[in-house]
Parts: structure tokens; C-alpha cells; sequence
């Protein structure tokens, strides 16, 4: 069913795009989803070293995507590749989200291949779950499947990690599950600041900023760290306004 969400860890996420990419073309666009730093770019890697020419891998967040003419060249060299190579080709984006009006040019390139029976998948990244969720809804109805890559579970970091299974449990209670993260596991400031840099601040700096008017981003990232510092606690607003630099 299109839209439908499944979330999925790693290897099961890359099983089933492996599945669905070896179903005749052009199929449905791959959305996969899912929180900062689970893994969603080194699958689109390890799908483009698989597929090799038959894959093309692009970042949107890329410094190249800002050029003009960069979303005429991606759709042009994925037909001159298709139409060389005679076969399935796979074009990859990488935090689609961050192209202007993406749902709707993905939709006129999707129509388009569909049109021309061109022998094309299209994988497509997003890890700012509210502006992937509206554009899908208002301009990819019927045309994509959802895969949400969630959390990595305790087991897959212990099989991964050689970890003893209860010291992985442990871990993603105390430092959360994010593989990213797993070499700084001993050396607690360098994971906190990779927490902070990699994914904190692009989730205020980039997602919530991006979907609407914020009169104090400081203070927002104020209130979130405070917040933050109190897990499962009921935080009075008292409390909250007292420990704010800008009581505004």
C-alpha cells in the first residue's frame, strides 16, 4: 500500500529496498525516513557501491545541489545512464527535503519516467519528519512507499559492535542508539558534543527553523536544553524560567 509506514531496522530496511529495486522499473519512489544519524546515508551508500554504474547517488544537502541546473543534470545523466547501460538504473538522494519544492519536482520526474517507460527507481532520504511527511501527503499520493529506518535495537548493536548483550541494553538506555556514536562510547565529552553537533542542533537549526517563524532561536535551544536535562521529570514553568539566560 503507498504511504504505508514500516519502520524497520538497518538490515531489514535494506533488505526490502534490495527487493523492491530488483522489481521492474520505474517502480514506486522509496521514502525512506527516520531519526539524525540511524544509518540512512551509509545505506544509500552501500546500495550505490552494490548497484555501482547502475546507481547515482546525490546529496541534497550537498554544496553541488545549490548550483543551478543541478536537478535538470541529475534527471538528463540518469536517462543517458539508463539508455547506455540498457538496464535498471537507481538514482539515490540523499535529504531530499532540502531541495526547494522537492515533493513537487519529485512528482514531475516520477510522472515523467512513468510516462516514458523509462527503466528508473528513485530512493529518496529525509530526516525532518514533518516537512517529508507534507510534501509526500500533498504531492506524492500513489506514487511512494514510506520505510521508516528507526533506532537501532540492542541486539543489532551487539552483533555489529561485538558488544556483550547486556552492556548493549545498557548502552542505548544511558547514551541512546546511534552506531555513529558507539566509538565515542568512553570518552563522554566527545559524545556529547557528537550528540550536540550531529544531531540536536541540525533538528533546531535546520527542521524546526525551516518550518516556521522562530522570534528567539537562542531561547529555544535554551528551553530544549533545560528540558533535556530533566528526563522524565515534570518541569514546572517556574522552574524553566529560571534557568533561561533571556526570560523573554
Amino acid at each position: 500500500m503507498p504511504g504505508y509506514l514500516t519502520h524497520l531496522g538497518y538490515t531489514g530496511c535494506r533488505e526490502v529496498l534490495r527487493r523492491r529495486l530488483a522489481e521492474p522499473s520505474p517502480g514506486r519512489i522509496q521514502l525512506v525516513t527516520g531519526p539524525r544519524q540511524v544509518g540512512k546515508t551509509t545505506l544509500l551508500l552501500e546500495l550505490a557501491a552494490e548497484l555501482g554504474e547502475g546507481a547515482i547517488y546525490v546529496a541534497a544537502d550537498g554544496p553541488e545541489a545549490a548550483l543551478p541546473g543541478f536537478w535538470e543534470r541529475l534527471w538528463n545523466r540518469a536517462e543517458e545512464t539508463a539508455a547506455s547501460r540498457g538496464r535498471m538504473n537507481v538514482v539515490l538522494i540523499d535529504e531530499v527535503q532540502h531541495l526547494a519544492d522537492w515533493a513537487a519536482r519529485l512528482k514531475a520526474e516520477w510522472d515523467r519516467l512513468r510516462r516514458r517507460r523509462l527503466p528508473v527507481h528513485v530512493v529518496a532520504t529525509g530526516s525532518s519528519a514533518l516537512r517529508l511527511a507534507s510534501g509526500s501527503k500533498e504531492s506524492l499520493a500513489g506514487r511512494f512507499e514510506r520505510l521508516t529506518l528507526a533506532h537501532w535495537s540492542a541486539s543489532a548493536l551487539a552483533e555489529t559492535f561485538g558488544l556483550a548483550p547486556d552492556d548493549a541494553a545498557e548502552l542505548v538506555v544511558r547514551m541512546g542508539a546511534y552506531p555513529g556514536a558507539m566509538e565515542l562510547r568512553n570518552d563522554t565529552p566527545r559524545w556529547t558534543a557528537y550528540v550536540r553537533d550531529a544531531i540536536v542542533e541540525p533538528a533546531i537549526g535546520r527542521d524546526i527553523l525551516a518550518l516556521a517563524a522562530v522570534r528567539r532561536p537562542a531561547l529555544l535551544r535554551q528551553v530544549f536544553a533545560v528540558a533535556a536535562a530533566s528526563p522524565a521529570q515534570i518541569v514546572s514553568l517556574q522552574k524553566l524560567q529560571g534557568q533561561l539566560q533571556d526570560r523573554g
